[in-house]
């Protein structure tokens, strides 16, 4: 028995549900993303159905974009946003307020994607970096601006890294890069070091703190036209934030007591609805 598309989107959604929507002649191509797997009908379907399954747990989303390759065309996409997990004494799982990682797959990450990055290891010129995934991802230490044989970055253990994917082969261990299109930093580097002229280094305040959030609430933040919580945080404390798409934020205010403040802020918005989440915003002081 499967369950009405439609009625599913914004909802949380188990393994195992399987759900159906109809395909009108000159209806828009659909494109299914993580977590959900299109399913073939054992019989002719005199509807037209579409059936998907879901492979994860999480909230499904559901947007219209227009496809690039044909002016004029648009396409359905679907996928399911995993929910963070956190184990409990009970051995149950239930949803982390401020910390649990979600786990990756490098087919969820495109080339340029922004991320965040803890330095686990190092061998010889590669660092190898957790980004949420089973295997590390590798980080070259000439992949910086203005790195050199003799002028490399200062990158120690634990170091978090704002870096951009520059290899997601789901094949292929996934590459990482500090350096756009044209050679510039362009904010990625090393975070919390106010170390100005430093190879490798992002700049701005000193120390900082990294909080995990799921990936509808990072997405957002970025959407600040639809959804302003960083700039009516912005206006009562004077912050910098970095927003990964592996459902990590890096924040750094003027005091721990603000970067606390700021980041139960974000943190909140995952489980309320956004007018009471901008409300929280602007009664902070």
């Amino acid at each position: 028995m499967s369950r009405d598309f439609i009625q599913c989107v914004g909802r949380i959604v188990i393994p195992g549900m399987l759900l159906s929507t109809s395909a009108a002649n000159g209806a828009p191509a659909w494109s299914l993303g993580s977590g959900i797997v299109h399913v073939p009908p054992r019989n002719a379907d005199p509807d037209n159905a579409i059936y998907m399954l879901v492979r994860k747990l999480g909230i499904l989303r559901h947007t219209v974009v227009a496809t690039k390759e044909a002016v004029g065309t648009q396409t359905n996409r679907v996928w399911v946003d995993a929910l963070p997990l956190v184990a409990t004494v009970a051995g149950a799982a239930a949803p982390s307020l401020a910390g649990a990682s979600q786990a990756f797959h490098a087919a969820q990450f495109c080339v340029g994607d922004r991320i965040l990055g803890v330095v686990k290891k190092k061998a010889g010129e590669i660092f190898y970096l957790d980004i949420g995934c089973p295997a590390l991802a590798s980080l070259n230490a000439l992949a910086f601006e203005g790195a050199s044989k003799k002028n490399r970055p200062d990158i120690r253990l634990r170091d978090v890294i704002y870096a951009a994917i520059s290899q997601a082969d789901p094949d292929l261990e996934i590459e990482l890069t500090c350096m756009d299109e044209a050679g510039k930093a362009a904010g990625m580097g090393i975070l919390g070091r106010h170390e100005p002229g430093l190879v490798g280094n992002a700049g701005g305040m000193n120390g900082g703190v990294m909080i995990s959030c799921s990936l509808e609430l990072a997405r957002r933040l970025t959407n600040t036209a639809n959804f302003p919580l960083v700039e009516k945080l912005g206006k009562r404390f004077p912050f910098e934030i970095c927003v990964g798409c592996n459902g990590r934020v890096w924040l750094t205010a003027r005091s721990p007591r603000e970067t606390m403040l700021l980041a139960n802020a974000i943190a909140l918005a995952d489980y309320v609805v956004p007018e009471v989440c901008l409300q929280f915003a602007e009664d902070l002081y």
